[in-house]
């Protein structure tokens, strides 16, 4: 049965990204100075260990992780500080170099510093045999030494990379929709530039030819050529524009950051090895590294190999909690509470954030009461700097477990939100194309095969009227290339006023007697293209799809709105039911109704008419110079 999909996301803004890592950072300085108190150091020895701290604060701060030379030395001189103070009656806490180690450099560089850091820690005090008071004995104060400070580094590492990740993401994506908009534009020039550009490149020749030529015979077959690749053209303007109308295939999933699961993996690693030892210091009996290891093995494979899910922490539940439980009571258990934190860590995670506080307020008050009511089988003393230093340790191993689940799940959303986006920009690039090469070349092309069938019936009745018609022709062909270039580019600015006067100079080469109604809007440039392109479309339509005999167009002004209404008669009763009635556009809607309804940003009517007409009106709102307004396109039986 699938699981419940969750809504989460409130925790995950991304001004508190970056506080998941410097809370990380907090809690071990808290373990290690819990440490540093749990070993009777005096006050001026645990302030000097958390000298590096300061230089390590200002590295981390830089989110491009450039390695600061000055920043670097200084931290490594405020870690050597305190051997010239105290030798080495210190913890040396190698922590801060391994977390600036690994959250600095980058690659193979960061992590053979890292290895060199804590290995390095390790070999002195194995080799040397330095005095730590906190284990008897070399072999445990070497694993403490290296395991320690390994699971520190590593958990701010997780939280600061998945951090420094989130961060990028968030500040780029813009600059990813950009450029994938600026690809479009390209692939979009190159592609049109083959198809529909060929093919008024032809008519442009056609048409020269035509006016070249000394026959009327040869003018003649030049028109209706050219006019059959101008509908050619505008057969392949169709469908292109209505290919680019087609949504493209959705983004792939995003699967969780690597660096999480290694993070996790790495910090889960670096607590078995303490774990397993503490059979040896709390001196159990050595068969208690079977059940020990067969546990811990059994977590980390349910931890680390199985995907986030509310099962995943059902199974953690079974296999922790009980000998957490029983831990307090029983020795062949209490080296297993080190695996609590992890469980808690994931419980957070699934839980809502209403819940988390008392999760975690519950887990540690239970802890504190048992741990001072129980009776210990182990040598700890119930001392408070012992309990702090338990408390510091799992608040670590918790947050940072629960860390690296969010910031994993906010890099996921990022990542899907980024793509989202440059899949919206592509769409509404290529609706941009699309709605431009329909609305503005097609009206261009159109008149031109309307201007041709025209010269080419007047070459016979009226030849200085067909001479002076199609001298009009190459500039109008020269006009369609120089908007095919533009409209890939940019959109092509329409002016009212013009697009009004080729309208009527279009209409009345058809054969249609035009009426005009105009109140010039004082509105802004936007809704003047707008009101252009709507008007543009509906002419083309009427040239297309009608066979109309008047059209009247008419534009009126109100304080709040602009009316643009176009009413031709050309609607043929005998067709208006048919399924070539084509001067009905609603009864079929395409890519002009659609065009029209995207560019008017208000409400599009169109609709049949008594007495076989046909009306079209869109209506804008005008607010604080701009025009918007819902879009709402309707169809009137």
């Amino acid at each position: 049965m699938a699981e419940p999909v969750r809504d989460d996301t409130g925790d995950l803004r991304l001004g508190a990204v970056r506080a998941t890592m410097w809370l990380t950072l907090a809690s071990a300085m808290m373990h290690w100075i819990s440490t540093a108190w749990v070993r009777h150091f005096t006050w001026p020895v645990m302030i000097a260990e958390m000298l590096p701290v300061l230089p390590l604060v200002l590295l981390l701060a830089d989110p491009a992780r450039r390695p600061r030379p000055f920043g670097l030395a200084a931290l490594l001189l405020a870690w050597m500080f305190p051997f010239a103070l105290f030798g080495t009656d210190w913890d040396w806490a190698p922590w801060p170099l391994a977390v600036a180690a690994l959250c600095v450099f980058r690659g193979r560089t960061a992590w053979s510093l890292f290895g060199l850091v804590i290995g390095g820690t390790a070999a002195v005090i194995v080799t040397f045999d330095v005095p730590f008071t906190r284990f008897p004995d070399p072999l445990s104060n070497a694993i403490w030494a290296v395991f320690m400070p390994a699971s520190i580094g590593i958990a701010v590492f997780g939280t600061h990379s998945m951090a420094t990740m989130a961060t990028r993401l968030h500040t780029t994506r813009g600059e990813l929709a950009l450029l994938k908009a600026r690809e479009e534009r390209l692939r979009a020039d190159s592609e049109l530039r083959r198809s529909v550009g060929d093919g008024l490149r032809g008519l442009e020749v056609e048409l020269a030819a035509a006016v070249l030529g000394a026959d009327p015979r040869e003018q003649a077959g030049h028109l209706e050529a050219a006019a059959a690749t101008g509908r050619r053209i505008s057969a392949e303007i169709r469908g292109t524009a209505g290919a680019y109308r087609v949504r493209p295939a959705a983004p792939p999933a995003v699967e969780s950051p690597a660096v999480a699961r290694y993070a996790l993996a790495g910090l889960f690693l670096s607590m078995v090895p303490p774990t397993l030892n503490n059979v040896h210091v709390e001196h159990l009996h050595p068969w208690l590294l079977i059940p020990t290891a067969l546990v811990t093995c059994a977590v980390g494979s349910v931890l680390l190999l199985t995907p986030p899910s509310r099962r995943r922490t059902l199974r953690l539940g079974l296999l922790v909690l009980p000998p957490s439980a029983i831990a307090f009571r029983s020795a062949a258990t209490a080296p297993l509470l080190v695996l609590l934190p992890f469980y808690i860590g994931v419980l957070l995670d699934q839980v809502r954030a209403r819940y988390r506080i008392p999760i975690v307020t519950t887990a540690y008050g239970l802890f504190v009461v048992l741990w001072y009511t129980a009776p210990w089988p182990a040598l700890l003393h119930r001392s408070i700097p012992s309990l702090i230093e338990d408390v510091t340790l799992g608040f670590m191993v918790i947050w940072a477990t629960y860390s690296l689940a969010r910031l994993s799940e906010l890099f996921r959303l990022l990542h899907q939100a980024r793509a989202d986006l440059v899949a919206a920009t592509v769409l509404a690039e290529r609706t941009r194309i699309a709605r431009d090469l329909h609305d503005v070349l097609s009206f261009t092309v159109s008149a031109i095969v309307l201007k041709a069938e025209l010269c080419a019936r007047l070459l016979s009745v009226d030849p200085a009227a067909a001479k002076q018609q199609l001298a009009e022709l190459p500039p109008l062909a020269a006009t369609a290339l120089g908007e095919l270039e533009a409209l890939v580019k940019h959109e092509v600015p329409l002016r009212f006023t013009e697009e009004l006067a080729n309208a009527r100079t279009v209409l009345r080469n058809a054969g249609v007697d035009v009426k005009t109604v105009i109140e010039s809007p004082h509105c802004a440039a936007g809704l003047d293209s707008a009101l252009a392109a709507v008007l543009r479309e509906a002419v083309t339509n009427v040239i297309k799809h009608s066979h109309a005999r008047t059209c009247s167009i008419t534009l009126l002004d109100t304080p709040g709105t602009v009316h643009l209404r176009v009413v031709n008669d050309g609607v043929a009763e005998d067709m208006a039911s048919g399924p070539t009635a084509a001067s009905d556009p609603s009864a079929a809607p395409g890519s002009g109704l659609l065009g029209m309804a995207e560019r008017a940003d208000g409400r599009l009517i169109a609709r049949r008419l008594a007495g076989g007409r046909f009306e079209l009106a869109a209506e804008f709102t005008k607010t604080s110079g701009a025009c918007t307004a819902k879009v709402c396109a309707r169809t009137a039986a």
